[in-house]
């Protein structure tokens, strides 16, 4: 009966072999895409990084006159640069050394005493920097004060301030409420320094979650990087400055990073090389555990089946029905946060659809991510799809729910065609900024789309014939203008928060016009050189480790394709013993004891189950052997780099504002904390290895 049990059993292995050779093959596919998509984004990024750097820390834009804001350009001095770099390193130095003496105690301290400054710093310019809403800000805030008074005319196809621009609607939205629950109050202080309060805390809320993100993006060194990213926030004036900007940036910001915050928190538990005890431990996900937490003693790969996973090494307590319930949860409450809070940052902020458009790219690749089970892949792509509907429809949905109240309607607004044109042109504060263009030409179409947009098309046309005409002037006017948004380490914060009704205290004014505004200038200066050298240091690491990862994981192949040999050559052996009429159960016994095959990670039907077939093609040995738990090989690390690359391609073409960089600065300080800690790790090293 052995024998023909053996002979049973060896067809379902062929069997089993073809259905695994069809999931192979489809996997290996996926597998070339993801891997595909991972090295374009990390080389592009490490370029991007790379003259951002390079203009930053040769060159200075900046505005010295606060009536005409006109955009200077100046050579910097790399010596003082390098000075100024040096110094912040031993501030990070410092910080690391405390670390390493205190402890926990000192990385919480130093979190509560970031919240505390930034917190104090904004109430401090709420008493007295006096800043109060103008131009833009000051228009939608009046229109949300119109409203709640009962004037519907702001909702009007042709008079309103929304009819130029409805994409402020949902910022509109946000400040009535906010108007609303100040009215409760009944207090006669202007509502806007209520807003800038409500703006500190968002910002510190922001700060947090950014805070916590850092141990999904780098979970065995987040606590060290922790440091470096909570030393860089204390530094970071713009940031602090712009909480008394009543507009966009802050709250959509804000949502922004609990929406990443929540995705990076899905991604991170649910990734394939994450154990299935930490997915389900009653603590939830254990981010920081280690490669040994990661990979089981008994061998099993990342990607079990379910089966395999509450099988071996688990705690008794841990069952089927604890797993599902939970997995459910964490997919569609974390799923569905993401999506409600990266729609509200679009809401408040149309721009922001940029880094929405960066988390759709980072949840396709995702869903083809090499040992995904097929759930996971359908839930990934349904959050996709939701998030794309949502985030381009809220703005409208918005719209018309005021227009039904106020029985109106808003025009389309000024085109992007416009924009696209005003990006081309000269203007008295810089290549390629707001020169009024968009806005006449709207008007002069008598606020028809198509003819703005033939207008706009037309001036395009003539400034790309003028472009090839001079290509000596089209370079400088490209750099003039990549260098006006990108190499300006205040961002606008002064421009943008210095209109006052007065009050403002003498510090204050001359941080804003006075002695001490070129202070504030190289101060920023600096603290941007130290932003981008992280995140170039940050992209040069990572390229370095996905090297060694393909180095391993052809190792790895080669390991897997000789167990798999082993194993069928064993099994080929074991049948023509049964054959022969051979000691059967002993043959099968011997076999079984004395190949290994359990010891390599297979059970009798080999390959299989071994993972050669399954996880060879993908290299899945290169991720747990270091690779991916330093994040060389997972792609949602590079969201926020992402998002950057994007704003960067976007906003070489749109109209031109250091302000509108603001946002992709704060994207980019986790991955300069990261870069700076690497940094300091790899000298350290090499001072140790030098004199040791």
């Amino acid at each position: 009966m052995s024998q023909y049990a053996c002979i049973i059993e060896i067809y379902c292995c062929g069997y089993g072999g073809i259905v695994s050779m069809s999931g192979s093959q489809n996997r290996s596919c996926c597998n070339i895409i993801y891997r595909l998509g991972l090295n374009i984004v990390m080389l592009l990024t490490l370029l991007l990084s790379m003259l951002l750097f390079a203009g930053s820390f040769l060159t200075t834009c900046y505005a010295d006159n606060m009536e005409t804001q006109q955009v200077l350009l100046r050579p910097d001095n790399p010596l003082w640069n390098l000075l100024e770099l040096a110094g912040f390193g031993l501030l990070f130095c410092g910080c690391l050394s405390l670390y390493e003496k205190i402890g926990e105690k000192f990385r919480r301290g130093l979190l509560v005493f970031t919240l505390i400054f930034v917190f104090g710093l904004g109430i401090l310019l709420i008493l007295f920097g006096r800043t109060v809403p103008a131009a833009d800000a000051l228009s939608v805030y009046n229109a949300a004060a119109e409203w709640i008074l009962g004037n519907t005319d702001i909702i009007h196809p042709t008079v309103s301030y929304l009819s130029y621009y409805p994409q402020q609607i949902g910022l509109m939205a946000f400040l009535e409420l906010l108007l609303r629950i100040w009215n409760l109050t009944g207090l006669s202080v202007p509502a806007w320094h209520f807003i800038k309060l409500v703006y500190v805390c968002l910002l510190c809320g922001a700060i947090w979650f950014q805070y916590l993100s850092l141990q999904y993006l780098w979970p065995e060194n987040y606590k060290k990087i922790s440091c470096c990213y909570l030393v860089l926030v204390c530094c970071n004036l713009p940031m602090i400055m712009y909480s008394s900007f009543v507009y966009g940036e802050i709250p959509s910001f804000a949502a922004l990073s609990v929406g990443w915050y929540l995705l990076l928190r899905l991604l991170g538990s649910s990734s394939p090389d994450s154990s299935y005890r930490d997915n389900v431990s009653p603590g939830g996900s254990s981010p920081g555990g280690s490669y040994r937490n990661n990979v089981s003693p008994g061998g099993s790969s990342p990607d079990s089946s379910y089966r395999d996973n509450v099988s071996r090494n688990d705690a008794p307590s841990v069952t089927a029905y604890d797993y599902v319930p939970r997995m459910l949860r964490q997919i569609l409450f974390t799923g569905f946060g993401s999506i409600l809070f990266l729609t509200l940052s679009v809401m408040l902020r149309k721009n922001s659809l940029i880094p929405v458009i960066a988390v759709l790219l980072v949840l396709l690749f995702e869903a083809l991510r090499p040992g995904r089970n097929g759930k996971m892949r359908l839930g990934l792509l349904i959050m996709a799809v939701c998030l794309a509907v949502t985030s381009v429809g809220i703005l409208p949905l918005v719209q018309k729910c005021y227009e039904k109240k106020a029985g109106n309607t808003l025009s389309s607004g000024v085109t992007a065609m416009s924009y696209l044109a005003m990006g081309m042109q000269e203007a008295s504060r810089g290549c390629g900024w707001y020169n009024g263009f968009n806005i006449d030409t709207y008007d002069t179409a008598g606020m028809d789309t198509a003819i703005a947009n033939e207008i706009s098309r037309l001036a395009i046309d003539e400034r790309l014939t003028y472009f090839r005409e001079h290509p000596g002037y089209t370079a400088d006017f490209y750099l003039h203008k990549h260098l006006s948004q990108w190499a300006d380490g205040t961002y606008a914060s002064r421009q943008a928060t210095l209109a006052t009704y007065g009050g403002r205290s003498a510090f204050f004014k001359e941080v804003y016009e006075g002695s001490l505004s070129g202070g504030y200038i190289e101060w920023c200066n600096a603290w941007q050189n130290v932003l981008y050298l992280g995140v170039l240091v940050f992209c040069i690491d990572s390229l370095k480790k996905r090297r060694k990862s393909k180095v391993v994981g052809h190792m790895a192949d080669q390991t897997a394709g000789h167990t798999a040999g082993c194993t069928a050559d064993h099994m080929a052996d074991q049948l023509d013993a049964d054959q022969l009429g051979a000691d059967q159960l002993d043959a099968d016994q011997l076999g079984a004891d004395q190949h290994g095959a359990d010891q390599h990670g297979a059970d009798r039907h080999g390959a299989d189950r071994h993972g050669a077939d399954q996880h060879g093609a993908d290299r899945l040995g290169a991720d747990r052997h270091g690779a991916d738990r330093h994040g060389a090989d997972r792609l949602y690390i590079y969201v926020g780099l992402i998002a950057v690359l994007g704003g960067f391609l976007f906003h070489t073409f749109w109209e031109a504002n250091s302000r509108y960089i603001f946002s992709y600065s704060l994207l980019l300080m986790p991955y300069c904390g990261a870069g700076v800690y690497t940094g300091i790790c790899r000298i350290r090293d090499g001072v140790r290895s030098r004199f040791h």
